[in-house]
């Protein structure tokens, strides 16, 4: 007997073709993300002109998107579990697009102007923050667990992400050159957001939300959303805004500080109080799923580094037109799909953990060619090939990543498997620019003439995280990366016994991406 596509035989069953739109909605919104998180890259510096602001605040244009959608996906996904994932989603699109239209309306305020856009770029992250986790915990919930149809999916959303980045640099060229403006980036974003609004409302399936026992909904952890959201807000405001002001200025320890005291808060609250927890203390007392949150972080952390240095170094040091620059960026659709389609071909059971140390390789790779990159160089001696290497740590890392999680976890909290791997995948890439920033403002005040030296000190930086993160994914998948290589068995996973209220490992030969049961996850979160 075959196995069936979907969990649930009636979806699409009307409307077999809709099936591909649904896939179609899923990339969309992986591709929107990217793009908008990118493409301020090409026409940073017309933003710096227009806007009159110092170099230390370009990597906000950047960093807002990223600060705000790592940071409100810590509840959006939730939500999406509570009150339905489409309901959610289509929200969110709709508050992107007007988040989008008044990001391109900043362009006329020219006295304030930065700090308009900025906040704007970050309500527009905000937005996006409800439809990516969203449509990620809805593909995983539709699709059966461990087929080549769901590989597939994650593969090809995976692909999205370096299409995405492209489109949005690319695209961000062509309209700076072609109009002289910046702003009509942001209005035709706003259209296509609007494209992937109908898809998905056109395509997406009838999910049912899961409800209690007693038939009543489920409940939002409001305390720990206010105080996991706020946390995490503050120590990312705090490490992009210290390279402006100065670590210096005294409201920046504070909040650093409170950012601090209120992220152990939250820990606190989801570990002691919490009768409904935002994140399962099944995911916080399972090393394995922890080791792989973190290695996402650091390794998309290094892409972010990577990314915005790419396009300081084309149009700071080498001059670029937006068109050359956003062209630079080239391989990353053909070596994105290449990618992509390779990990679905190898991923599995046996081999997951082998896809993520790859992914961080690729990462540690790129970022150890960019930080050998000199000025004056040809771009096909290093830069193009930093480029051929970065599509495969995104497209190998976040299948990998989600594909754990997702088969990990029950369905009543897919949404929240979504949400935890674009945190470490947007929060990290947002945190990470102001780490570099502060080592570079650090390095120029040592030598103030020599810029170049502070660029390639940011991509040492690159280079030491991302090698962590490889180290973490070899120790943390050491045992099945042994068993893959000598031909033994894949080594059990842990689940929760609820009667003795630990982890501990399956008593029967199960794969490495099986699903601890519901019952299970439920009792532990009682």
């Amino acid at each position: 007997m075959s196995t069936p596509r979907f969990t649930d035989p009636s979806y699409f069953k009307e409307h077999p073709y809709y099936e591909y739109l649904f896939i179609a909605s899923a990339c969309i919104g992986q591709l929107l993300t990217l793009a908008a998180s990118c493409c301020s890259l090409t026409h940073m510096n017309q933003l710096q002109e227009d806007f009159n602001a110092p170099d230390t605040m370009k990597p906000w244009f950047m960093a807002s998107f990223g600060l705000a959608i790592g940071t409100v996906i810590l509840i959006s996904g939730r939500l999406g579990d509570v009150y339905g994932i489409k309901n959610i989603l289509l929200g969110g699109y709709v508050w992107t697009i007007i988040w989008s239209l008044l990001s391109g309306i900043s362009y006329y305020d020219r006295q304030d102007g930065a700090a308009m856009y900025i906040c704007c770029r970050a309500f527009q992250g905000a937005g996006m923050a409800f439809v990516l986790p969203n449509i990620l915990g809805a593909a995983g919930r539709v699709f059966t667990p461990q087929t080549l149809r769901k590989k597939l999916v994650f593969g090809f959303i995976g692909l999205s992400a370096p299409l995405g980045g492209w489109l949005g640099v690319f695209m961000s060229g062509v309209i700076a050159v072609r109009t002289d403006r910046w702003d009509w980036n942001y209005y035709a974003f706003a259209i296509f957001a609007f494209v992937g609004c109908a898809i998905t409302y056109i395509s997406f399936p009838e999910i049912h939300v899961i409800r209690q026992d007693d038939g009543s909904r489920q409940h939002v952890d409001w305390m720990g959303g206010f105080l996991g959201i706020t946390s995490l807000t503050l120590f990312n405001f705090s490490w992009n805004q210290a390279p402006v002001v100065g670590w210096q200025s005294a409201y920046i320890i504070v909040l650093l500080i409170i950012g601090f005291v209120m992220f152990f808060g939250f820990v606190y609250w989801e570990l002691k109080v919490a009768k409904n927890p935002l994140i399962p203390p099944a995911i916080l007392e399972n090393p394995k799923l922890v080791a792989t949150l973190s290695t996402i972080f650091l390794g998309w952390g290094a892409f972010g580094i990577n990314l915005y240095h790419t396009y300081t170094m084309y149009q700071d040091f080498r001059h670029y037109s937006p068109f050359a620059a956003g062209a630079g960026l080239s391989p990353a659709p053909p070596m994105g799909l290449l990618a992509a389609i390779s990990c679905s071909l190898l991923i599995g059971p046996r081999t997951v953990e082998l896809i993520l140390v790859g992914s961080m390789l690729a990462f540690t790779g790129a970022s150890i060619i960019l930080c050998t990159t000199t000025v004056h160089e040809s771009y096909f001696r290093n830069t193009f090939g930093a480029w051929i290497l970065g599509p495969f740590g995104m497209d190998w890392s976040f299948p990998a990543g989600s594909i754990l999680l997702s088969e990990e976890l029950p369905p009543h909290l897919q949404g929240m498997a979504g949400s935890l791997v674009s945190i470490m995948m947007n929060y990290g890439i947002s945190i990470m620019l102001g780490v570099a920033g502060t080592i570079e403002v650090e390095l120029l005040k040592q030598r103030p003439e020599d810029t170049y030296r502070a660029w390639r000190g940011a991509e040492y930086y690159a280079v030491g995280i991302s090698g962590l993160a490889t180290v973490i994914a070899l120790v943390s998948g050491r045992k099945a990366i042994w068993a893959y290589i000598t031909g033994k068995e894949v080594p059990m996973p842990e689940v929760y016994d609820e009667e003795k209220h630990e982890l501990v490992r399956a008593p029967t030969k199960v794969s490495l991406a099986s699903s601890p049961t519901p019952k299970s996850i439920s009792s532990l979160e009682s």
